[in-house]
């Protein structure tokens, strides 16, 4: 656990850099799915087989010959499938990765065929037609923190009007209150390291931060939708660390 983590001497900007610094594994776009509902072991479906496909694309094999393997894709979520998915899942950083295709491995493939992750590692810019060299990145921050400052003062001790602060102003002010919360959690859990489960603690920080560096780089790809939803669950993985570590 990170328990070196802090946000009154480190600017906003740095906290987002350092989220654009968690590469992801290398994506390839040629396959994009639309989900419409969750997916899991018995699902039969034409979603089942883009799953398939895009896996297949992508390096998690569901097999390497007949059913499944590349052309060969069916409509059925079975073993091969769950065992495919659950390598992509730990390729991702998933904390659950147990080959529920659910709400937050959606999130995570949307996210990454969208061109809002790095599409490889060696490459300086994202798909999407975002500049990340180090002359952008450094500009990106300095309007970010702008932002914060405009919006901590509109703000008036964090509570702001609608109707005179912009979404993205919002956004702002909300990155500042999750770091806030991530951080006072990380403490919390530093401090209560006898407790009986500290263990699932640590694994709900490690799911809150997955989903903290998803949103940043959302952000960075100008999707506040996706943006807030990471947040979502974020707090959602807080709130379970605080509520499992004060169990003792």
């Amino acid at each position: 656990m990170n328990r070196n983590f802090t946000f009154g001497s480190v600017s906003l900007g740095v906290v987002i850099m350092f989220g654009f610094m968690l590469l992801v594994p290398t994506v390839s776009a040629a396959t994009t799915c639309t989900f419409a509902r969750d997916l899991q072991m018995g699902i039969i479906g034409e979603d089942v087989r883009c799953l398939q496909k895009y896996l297949n694309a992508n390096g998690f094999m569901v097999a390497t010959t007949g059913v499944g393997s590349p052309g060969k894709e069916t409509t059925e979520f079975k073993t091969l499938t769950e065992a495919a998915l659950i390598k992509w899942q730990q390729a991702n950083k998933l904390s659950s990765a147990s080959g529920y295709f659910g709400p937050r491995s959606q999130l995570v493939y949307k996210t990454l065929v969208s061109g809002s992750l790095v599409k490889t590692v060696s490459s300086s810019a994202l798909a999407s037609g975002v500049d990340v060299s180090p002359e952008a990145l450094l500009a990106r921050v300095t309007e970010l923190k702008s932002q914060l400052a405009g919006s901590l003062v509109a703000a008036q001790n964090d509570t702001f009007a609608s109707s005179t602060i912009s979404t993205t102003d919002k956004l702002v002010v909300r990155f500042k209150k999750i770091t806030k919360s991530l951080r006072d959690a990380e403490k919390t859990v530093a401090k209560n390291e006898d407790a009986a489960h500290y263990d699932e603690a640590v694994d709900g920080l490690t799911s809150a931060r997955d989903d903290f560096y998803l949103a940043v780089l959302a952000y960075l790809g100008g999707d506040t939708v996706k943006t807030n939803k990471a947040f979502d669950y974020v707090e959602e993985s807080i709130d379970d660390v605080l509520e499992v570590i004060s169990d003792r």
